[in-house]
């Protein structure tokens, strides 16, 4: 397979040398193709070539902005590399073309990313960092006033961060009750991170619920509200009713297994009770045919690998893992469901909401 590989990116690097290697859209799609297809090492090889060939070429930036995140998702040891330049190739496909509203949200993203990074890492330019997060996703909202999940994500960082970190809670409830008026379900979600710690975030959603009955999106933040009370077969039974109404929401299964997976974390004397749980939320996910094929089976049998090693099963620990490699050579290692926004097709607009400061 890693022979296979590098055969690949010689073939792909040939062609572009004997080609000149004219950048079009075409170009852009096929390594976008390339990389769902398990191939990313193929596609950045391409995309490099093209930003080199014609450095204006604002999609092919974009592009290799997402690939570098990508590859970055799957190598723990380069990750802070990978993000770092992914988050460059964006400001760049956003500064060549800065009306464009999908390199817009896509640069906002990267440097929520950067922010989340020097969060953790508590380093001496976090306000800095954070206020160019803020200043993107305004910038989004110049483009699209009514793009709703930028506010959310304003709303989440403006609350929760200190004020000398760039936090602004009067700021985060002007955006809260604009969405109210916008969106009841955004909204709600806006309302729920406003709320003070301690608040009944179970019995909140379900009086959502009760006004937006068979709502997939308000089951789903019922359930996980569930999840953080502890309440899991609960939570369970109202993902399992969001998946229900919209097939589209398969990766809630995913949701199921790391919540099992968080529990074993913090108590590894679960761990033998919670494997087989893990195991049947992980399958369901399979048998739920995802998309993309390649990235999320990877990412799904790496994550029965890990369980199975936990359990000393190396045997079937390995062939997953070989079989996650076969599919995607790049697949997610971090414990995060990888944002699906990373393989919508490149000329689609972003959409959905992902928490940088909670796991469900």
């Amino acid at each position: 397979m890693k022979m296979l590989r590098i055969k690949s990116i010689v073939i792909v690097a040939a062609i572009a040398a004997l080609t000149g290697f004219a950048c079009t859209a075409s170009t852009v799609q096929e390594a976008y193709e390339l990389r769902l297809g398990g191939n990313a090492d193929a596609a950045l090889v391409m995309l490099e070539q093209a930003v080199a060939t014609e450095p204006d070429n604002a999609a092919a930036w974009y592009e290799l902005a997402r690939t570098k995140a990508h590859i970055g998702l799957g190598n723990p040891r380069t990750i802070m590399e990978s993000m770092a330049e992914s988050l460059e190739a964006a400001k760049k496909a956003a500064e060549l073309d800065p009306n464009n509203l999908i390199y817009a949200i896509y640069k906002a993203k990267s440097c929520g990313t950067d922010a989340y990074i020097a969060l953790h890492q508590d380093g001496a330019n976090v306000k800095e960092k954070v206020m160019k997060y803020l200043s993107a996703y305004e910038h989004v909202l110049e483009l699209k006033p009514d793009y709703h999940e930028a506010k959310l994500s304003l709303v989440e960082y403006l609350k929760s961060l200190p004020p000398e970190k760039g936090g602004d809670p009067d700021q985060a409830e002007q955006y809260t009750q604009e969405l109210e008026k916008a969106d009841a379900v955004l909204g709600a979600q806006a309302r729920e991170m406003m709320m003070p710690e301690g608040a009944d975030l179970v019995a909140f959603w379900q009086k959502v619920l009760e006004n937006n009955p068979n709502n997939a999106d308000v089951l789903e933040r019922l359930g996980k509200a569930c999840f953080y009370e502890d309440k899991a077969e609960q939570g369970i039974n109202y993902l399992k009713q969001a998946i229900q109404l919209d097939v589209g929401k398969n990766i809630l299964h995913l949701d199921i297994a790391r919540y099992y997976l968080y529990q074993a974390m913090q108590d590894k004397e679960k761990l033998t009770e919670l494997a087989p749980k893990m195991d049947e939320a992980f399958i369901a996910y399979i048998n739920s045919k995802p998309t993309p094929v390649h990235s999320m089976l990877a990412y799904t049998k790496f994550g029965m690998g890990r369980i199975k090693s936990h359990m000393g099963d190396m045997e079937n620990a390995n062939a997953l893992r070989e079989e996650a490699t076969a599919l995607d050579p790049n697949y997610s290692q971090a414990s995060g469901i990888p944002d699906q926004n990373l393989f919508i097709p490149p000329d689609q607009i972003p959409h959905g909401f992902v928490y940088f400061t909670r796991p469900f």
